[in-house]
C-alpha cells in the first residue's frame, strides 16, 4: 500500500492517484476484474517509455520490432522509466538495449554511436497516458510515453539491429494490416504505430508538431426547424437529414433523404421511402431542404433506396469495400439490412438482401454488428478485411429461454462483383440441463447439433467482446446465487482463463429459488415470467405466500410473437432498487410478468388495451394460485412508467389486488394528446381511446375497488409523457373519490431515482404500504378461501384451495447494504388521503 508521502512523490500522467478505502490506488480508467499489484512493479502507475522507429523502404513503411521473451509477441522495443530518469534518455537507452545492441569496442562502434544520436535527436511524441496492457489490475496499471523518431534515407538503409538481453529476436517489419506480425503486436502497440506510419505518409516532419488549423468552413445545407413532421413513428423531415462523415472514404458525407416527403401517409415513389447519398466536395446542398433534388448536384451520389426508413448505417474497413444499411417500418414490424459493394472502378455501390424479417420475432434475430474502433478512434463494423468476416453477436432468445451466440458472416465477392453470404456459428451459451430438447433447433447449435449432456450447465453466459479476428471471446458467466465474472475463452481449442473473481454482493439473497416460468392466457396467447421464491420454500408444505407482481407492457403485431419465451434461466438473483425481486427476503413470491399486447392487422392496440391487461394479470394470477404459490387477498402489482399506468388499470377494473404501486406513470392521457406509447392518432381523432385510456376517468372504480394505490414521481421528471402533474392530478380525483391512496413527490429527480435518500424512502414508502394493505390482511384471514373475481363477461370461475397463514413477516433486510428507514424528515413531499 502506498502512504500519503509515497503518494504525494507518485505522478499520473491523468493527474492525482487516488486511493481507495481498502488504502489501494484506483485505476483510473476503471475496474479491471483483478486485484492487487499482479505482475507490474509497483502499486499504482508504472511508467515506460518507447520508441517508435521508422524508415522508408521500396515504397513500404517499416518499423523496428521487437520479439518479446516473455509472451512471444512481437513489439515496439521500450522499458521501464527507471527513477530520476527522463522519457528521452529512457527511449533511447531501452532502444540500444533491446534492438540495437553492438559492443563499444567493436568494429564501427563510433559510427553506429552517431547514428544513434542521429536518430534520437528529434522525435515526436504520439502519446502519453494509460495504456491497455495484460497485466494492468484495478491497483497497478501501465501508462507510457510514445515517441516517433523517422530514419533518415541514410540511416534507414545502413543502421544495424541486433537483439539485446530482453528481446529474442529483432527487424524491420512491415507496417501493413496484411502482415501477421504487425496485425498481432502486443497490447496497444498497433493503435501507436499507425499514428507513426501516418505521420510519414504524410510527408511529416516526426520532430514538427503542427497545430490543427482551420482551412475553411462551408455549410453544407440550411435545414428548416422540424416543426411540421407528421405525427407518426415512421415520420421524417423532408429534406437531408443525418448528415456525417464516411470515415472510411477520403473527403466524403453521407446523408439521409426522404423520398415521400416523410410522411407515411403519402404514397411511396416506386415503393421506395428512404435513401442514402454520399456527399463530395465541395460539401454543399443549395436551395431550399424540402425542395432539395440530388439529381442537381454532381456532388451527389445515390448510394441505396429503400422501401422502408433507413435506421442505421455501418462501414467496414475502407480496404474492404462494403457497408451494412438498415431499414425497418413500424407499422408492419418489418426490417431488412443489406450489405453494400463498391465496384472498385466505378465507384458505384451493389445491394444485396442479408436480412429480411419481422423485428419483434425474437426469435429469428440474427443478433448484431460488433462494432470497434480503429487505430484513429473512428468507428466501423468489426471483421477480417482479408477474409471477409464479421463478427456478430445476439441475445438468442429461443423456446428454452434466451441463449446468446456468437457467429462469424462470411462475405465472398466473385469476378463479377457479386455477393455471397454464409453465417457460421462460433460459440452458443451452455444448455441448461433442464431444458426440453425437443424445444431445442439443432440447426442453430455449434456443429449443427445438440450439445452433449457433459457439457450441458445450470448457467447463463453472454459474450461481451470478441478480439479482432475472432480468436478469443470475453464471456460473462453467472448462475443462480453465482454473480457474473468474465472469463477469456480460446475459440480454436475452448481452454479458458478466468479473469476476475467477484465475489456474491448481496449475501441475503442466497439460496432464493428463481424460475422461467410459462403458460397461457384464456384468448391462447403464451405467456411467461420469471418468478422468486424464498430460500427454503415448499409450497405444497409450506403454504401460500404474498405475491408482488411486476410488469411492463409491450405492444405486438403477431401473437406468435408475443407468446414468444422472455427471459433466461440461471441468471445470478440481484436486487435492484427498481425492481421488486429484494421482497423474496420478506418471505413473498415475486413474478415478473409479461404484459403483452396484440393487435393483429389494422388494430390498433389501445382498442384493446384494458381488455388484454386484464388477461395477463389473470392469467399471471391464476398461475400462482395453481401452483399453490398464492391466494386472493395476497396479491400486489407494480410498475415504472408504462408499468404504472397498467396497474393504475388494473386496480381500476380487476379485483384481483389488495395495493399497487405506481411509479412515475402518466394517467390523464389528455395531458399528452398527440400520442402516446404506442398510440398515433391524436387526441381530436379519437377522443374516446383517450378517455377509455385515462385511468384518471376511472377513479371512481379505483376508490371503489379493492386496491390501495401509492403513488411516486419525482419532480424534475424530463420524460414529456410523464411530467409530475400526472400524479397529481390522479391523486387529487382518487382523494376527491374518497380513496385510500398515497403521494410520494422526491426531490429534485427525474424519470428514475437515483439519489440515496430518494431510493431509500422509496423502498421504505413501498415496504409500509405492502405490509399494511397486503400482509397485514393476508395473516388475519386465516385459511379462508375466496374466489378469484371474474372479469367482464368472463363467467370462470377460479376457485381457490384453502392456505395457509403467512409466518410472522421478518423485518426487510434491504439488501447490498442498504437499510430501509421510514422517513427523512424535510427530503420528501407526501400527501395521504383515508376513507
Amino acid at each position: 500500500k502506498l502512504s500519503e508521502l509515497e503518494l504525494e512523490r507518485r505522478f499520473s500522467y491523468h493527474g492525482r492517484v487516488w486511493l481507495g478505502p481498502d488504502g489501494l490506488p484506483r485505476n483510473p480508467v476503471g475496474r479491471t476484474g483483478m486485484r492487487g499489484r499482479g505482475l507490474l512493479g509497483k502499486w499504482g502507475p508504472n511508467h515506460a517509455a518507447d520508441a517508435i522507429v521508422t524508415r522508408l523502404f521500396d515504397g513500404r513503411v517499416q518499423m523496428v520490432a521487437i520479439k518479446r521473451k516473455d509472451t512471444g509477441e512481437w513489439a515496439i522495443p521500450g522499458g521501464m522509466v527507471d527513477p530520476g530518469e527522463i522519457v528521452p534518455e529512457t527511449v533511447k537507452r531501452e532502444f540500444m538495449e533491446e534492438a540495437s545492441n553492438v559492443q563499444d569496442d567493436g568494429p564501427g562502434a563510433a559510427a553506429h554511436k552517431a547514428m544513434v544520436d542521429e536518430l534520437f535527436a528529434n522525435g515526436f511524441e504520439i502519446y502519453r497516458g494509460y495504456v491497455d496492457d495484460p497485466r494492468n489490475t484495478d491497483n497497478a496499471w501501465m501508462e507510457s510515453s510514445f515517441v516517433h523518431f523517422h530514419a533518415s534515407e541514410k540511416i534507414g538503409a545502413s543502421f544495424s539491429l541486433a537483439a539485446g538481453d530482453d528481446a529474442g529476436e529483432v527487424c524491420w517489419l512491415d507496417i501493413d494490416e496484411d502482415n501477421h506480425n504487425f496485425r498481432n503486436l502486443y497490447a496497444s502497440h498497433k493503435a501507436m504505430v499507425l499514428r507513426a506510419a501516418a505521420r510519414v505518409k504524410e510527408g511529416t516532419d516526426p520532430a514538427a508538431a503542427e497545430p490543427l488549423r482551420v482551412l475553411s468552413k462551408v455549410t453544407v445545407a440550411e435545414l428548416p426547424s422540424c416543426e411540421g413532421v407528421p405525427i407518426s413513428f415512421d415520420a421524417r423531415e423532408s429534406g437531408p437529414r443525418a448528415i456525417s462523415w464516411v470515415w472510411q472514404k477520403p473527403a466524403t458525407l453521407q446523408f439521409l433523404r426522404a423520398l415521400d416527403g416523410g410522411d407515411p401517409k403519402n404514397g411511396s415513389k416506386d415503393g421506395k421511402r428512404d435513401a442514402i447519398y454520399l456527399l463530395s466536395r465541395p460539401f454543399t446542398l443549395d436551395g431550399p431542404a424540402r425542395e432539395f433534388d440530388p439529381a442537381a448536384h454532381a456532388h451527389v451520389a445515390l448510394v441505396l433506396e429503400t422501401e422502408y426508413r433507413i435506421s442505421s448505417v455501418h462501414w467496414a474497413r475502407s480496404g474492404t469495400k462494403l457497408g451494412f444499411v438498415s431499414e425497418r417500418w413500424r407499422k408492419n414490424r418489418r426490417t431488412r439490412t443489406w450489405v453494400l459493394g463498391e465496384d472498385q472502378s466505378s465507384g458505384k455501390f451493389s445491394a444485396h438482401v442479408l436480412f429480411d424479417r419481422s423485428f419483434e420475432d425474437a426469435y429469428t434475430s440474427p443478433g448484431h454488428f460488433e462494432i470497434t474502433v480503429d487505430e484513429n478512434g473512428l468507428y466501423e463494423t468489426q471483421g477480417d478485411a482479408k477474409s471477409l468476416e464479421f463478427d456478430m453477436i445476439g441475445a438468442g432468445a429461443s423456446p428454452v429461454g434466451n441463449r446468446p451466440f456468437y457467429d462469424k458472416l462470411a462475405i465472398s465477392r466473385d469476378d463479377r462483383g457479386q455477393l455471397s453470404f454464409a453465417t457460421k456459428r462460433m460459440w452458443r451459451c451452455a444448455l441448461a440441463p433442464e431444458a426440453d430438447e425437443a424445444k431445442v433447433d439443432p440447426v442453430q447449435e455449434v456443429g449443427g447439433e445438440l450439445p452433449p449432456v457433459a457439457k450441458r450447465a445450470a448457467i447463463f453466459e453472454s459474450p461481451t467482446g470478441v478480439s479482432p479476428g475472432g480468436k478469443w471471446l470475453l464471456i460473462k458467466r453467472e448462475s443462480n446465487d453465482g454473480p457474473p465474472n468474465f472469463f477469456a475463452r480460446r475459440l480454436a481449442d475452448g481452454r479458458e482463463w478466468q479473469l476476475s473473481d467477484i465475489a456474491h454482493p448481496q449475501p441475503s439473497l442466497i439460496g432464493t429459488q428463481s424460475e422461467l416460468v410459462q403458460y397461457r392466457r384464456d384468448d391462447g396467447v403464451a405467456l411467461s415470467g420469471e418468478l422468486y421464491l424464498p430460500a427454503g420454500y415448499e409450497p405444497k408444505r409450506d403454504g401460500p405466500r404474498p405475491c408482488f407482481l411486476w410488469a411492463y407492457p409491450r405492444e405486438f403485431k403477431a401473437k406468435q410473437a408475443a407468446g414468444q419465451v422472455q427471459g433466461a434461466e440461471h441468471r445470478f438473483t440481484r436486487a435492484s432498487a427498481s425492481q421488486p425481486t429484494m421482497w423474496v427476503v420478506k418471505g413473498w413470491a415475486v413474478l415478473r410478468f409479461s404484459s403483452p399486447i396484440v393487435a393483429e392487422g389494422d388494430e390498433e392496440p389501445n382498442d384493446t388495451f384494458v381488455e388484454q391487461v386484464q388477461l395477463n394479470a389473470k392469467a399471471a394470477a391464476e398461475f400462482l394460485i395453481g401452483r399453490g404459490i398464492g391466494r386472493m387477498g395476497g396479491f400486489a402489482v407494480g410498475g415504472h412508467s408504462y408499468g404504472a399506468f397498467m396497474t393504475a388499470h388494473l386496480l381500476a377494473h380487476t379485483n384481483y389486488f389488495n395495493a399497487g404501486i405506481a411509479r412515475s406513470g402518466a394517467y390523464l392521457r389528455a395531458l399528452t394528446p398527440f400520442g402516446f406509447q404506442a398510440e398515433e392518432r391524436s387526441f381530436w381523432e379519437s377522443p374516446e381511446t383517450y378517455h377509455e385510456l385515462s385511468p384518471f376517468s376511472h377513479a371512481p372504480k379505483i376508490a371503489k375497488g379493492r386496491g390501495k394505490l401509492l403513488l411516486l414521481h419525482g419532480t424534475n421528471d424530463e420524460n414529456s409523457g410523464t411530467y409530475p402533474m400526472q400524479s397529481e392530478r390522479l391523486f387529487d380525483a382518487l382523494k376527491g373519490h374518497g380513496a385510500v391512496c398515497r403521494l410520494v413527490l422526491l426531490p429534485n429527480e427525474g424519470h428514475s431515482y437515483y439519489a440515496r435518500e430518494s431510493v431509500l424512502h422509496m423502498l421504505a414508502e413501498q415496504e409500509n404500504w405492502l405490509d399494511k394493505y397486503v400482509s397485514e390482511p393476508f395473516n388475519a384471514s386465516g385459511a379462508e378461501c375466496e374466489a378469484l373475481p371474474a372479469l367482464p363477461g368472463d363467467d370462470k370461475d377460479g376457485q381457490l384451495t384453502a392456505s395457509a397463514v403467512l409466518e410472522q413477516p421478518v423485518p426487510m433486510r434491504w439488501v447490498a447494504g442498504i437499510a430501509a428507514f421510514a422517513f427523512i424528515g424535510g427530503v420528501l413531499i407526501a400527501h395521504t388521503a383515508r376513507l
